[in-house]
């Protein structure tokens, strides 16, 4: 599902752009500033690098790097100094596909009665070009003659959290999907998009229908 987070929309079509050319680094791909509170209670301070697709974080403390898996994460928080945003990340449990029960490591892009979190993962997508400085959202695209690279883009997988039980429900990629997420008011959720002509593909109009989801609940 490619939706942008609102507040790294302009950062991730930089990131996907430049990291072609001038070999930028996706944001897990880096260290940043940040806590984290592990199940014990102990909190440690230091420069932080996660990656989701493990579910693990490296924290340099007192220049000894430690690993630390979502098993033994409570949260952490990092800021990412580039677009000066605070990003906080809990251990969820997660049911796989296989029915185990397992921590994993979730943004969260909204703290309500229903939550919404995402994790994001590097993608690869091939296109055709006709010139080679492409940049990302110029889309010139060349049929003919042109050529073939590949891109790396932030990817992200968007999920609704029910606090009262703590279930998890997976936002999808069209409108259908997104209203089908939710077990309660799907017609004012509907009309509700359509009124205020809201896309799917744009994390900030996903964060609008959720938080106007927690309104119709009394939250």
């Amino acid at each position: 599902m490619r939706i942008l987070i609102a507040s790294l929309l302009l950062m991730t079509c930089l990131y996907s752009s430049h990291a072609q050319r001038n070999q930028f680094q996706f944001p897990s791909e880096i260290w940043h500033e940040g806590s984290v509170t592990l199940v014990d209670g102990n909190r440690l301070n230091g420069n932080i690098k996660y990656d989701l697709a493990a579910d693990l974080i490296q924290v340099i403390v007192d220049q000894k790097t430690l690993t630390y898996s979502a098993s033994q994460i409570r949260q952490f928080d990092i800021f990412q100094a580039d677009i000066e945003l605070k990003r906080v990340f809990f251990s969820i449990p997660f049911v796989t596909e296989t029915g185990y029960r397992r921590p994993k490591l979730f943004e969260v892009l909204l703290d309500a009665r229903t939550s919404l979190v995402a994790r994001e993962f590097i993608a690869l997508s091939t296109r055709t070009i006709d010139n080679p400085y492409y940049r990302w959202g110029t889309r010139r695209f060349s049929p003919i003659g042109g050529r073939s690279v590949q891109v790396r883009y932030l990817d992200y997988k968007f999920y609704i959290v029910d606090s009262s039980n703590g279930r998890m429900d997976l936002l999808g990629s069209s409108k259908k999907d997104v209203i089908n997420a939710f077990n309660k008011n799907q017609n004012e959720i509907r009309k509700y998009i359509k009124s205020k002509k809201l896309k799917v593909d744009q994390v900030e109009d996903i964060i609008e229908i959720v938080r106007y989801y927690n309104q119709l609940q009394g939250s």
